[in-house]
């Protein structure tokens, strides 16, 4: 049964962009911009690479779609929701890497400084696309769910997702903390306009959610994302995200056929 439309947003939620907003423009006017990102780095690796690597791949935009796969059967507002905070999300991050340019540390620091990840990347900094999505999803885990341990629990993975950028060795802070607020903002912007459009909540439009959420699960299994130790987790994901996707695309006519089946309603001419 699907659930009527209900997005809890409360005064909470905006303490958490305006925060993270105040501690990106108090490190970049102190100057501590490369100094965090070098404590975070290299405090890094303490922990394996076979525990950053799921970790980071989680702000990827293909993992991160294929993690709300299961609201598609009863909470289609959300995965909406979701759908309509990309919009702003994708134009406000292509835009800014368009129109500033920042170098990433492998393209700054030396190598012996470094401790890299994965593919080190050497331009398009700011801001954090992988920070950005990440919090997308928190942000409507947070609006779907009035349950503290429930937001708890999103926001704090969010911010390790968002860390792990860092800890990876292709984001400073700054890009980090600023991908997270517009986010988080592009979050309020997708629960705000789905109530008012809610045409993919209708059956046309969880096909249409399905059936792209059911591409991108399927892009999991084949895209090279350079994490060898998260490979694992992503067809994990993967494997699930799609029987979600392909559950709701084709349960009910497969039912509708059986129901027919059953009940020999089949006319034979």
């Amino acid at each position: 049964m699907i659930e009527a439309v209900v997005f809890y947003r409360d005064p909470a939620w905006r303490w958490i962009p305006v925060l993270a907003l105040a501690l990106a423009a108090g490190i970049a006017l102190s100057g501590t911009n490369g100094n965090l990102f070098l404590l975070i780095n290299h405090a890094s690796e303490y922990l394996p690479n076979s525990f950053w690597e799921p970790v980071t791949l989680c702000g990827n935009t293909l993992l991160a779609l294929a993690l709300i796969t299961p609201w598609l059967s009863k909470k289609p507002y959300s995965v909406w929701a979701t759908f309509l905070a990309a919009i702003p999300a994708s134009i406000f991050t292509r835009l800014i890497k368009a129109i500033v340019d920042v170098p990433r540390p492998p393209a700054v620091l030396p190598d012996s400084m470094l401790h890299v990840i994965g593919p080190a990347y050497h331009h398009s900094s700011f801001p954090s696309g992988d920070a950005l999505t990440i919090f997308v999803v928190a942000g409507i885990v947070w609006f779907t769910y009035r349950d503290w341990r429930v937001r708890s629990i999103a926001l704090s993975f969010a911010i390790l997702v968002a860390i792990s950028r860092i800890a990876v060795g292709v984001h400073w802070p700054v890009d980090v903390l600023v991908g997270a607020a517009a986010g988080w903002t592009s979050a309020w912007i997708g629960v705000w306009a789905a109530p008012r459009w809610q045409w993919g909540a209708t059956p046309p439009g969880r096909k249409f959610c399905a059936s792209v959420l059911l591409v991108c699960a399927l892009a999991l299994f084949y895209q090279d994302m350079k994490l060898p130790e998260a490979a694992f987790f992503r067809w994990v994901v993967a494997a699930i995200a799609s029987m979600l996707a392909a559950r709701v695309l084709w349960w009910p006519m497969a039912r509708n056929t059986y129901e027919r089946w059953h009940t020999k309603e089949w006319v034979i001419e």
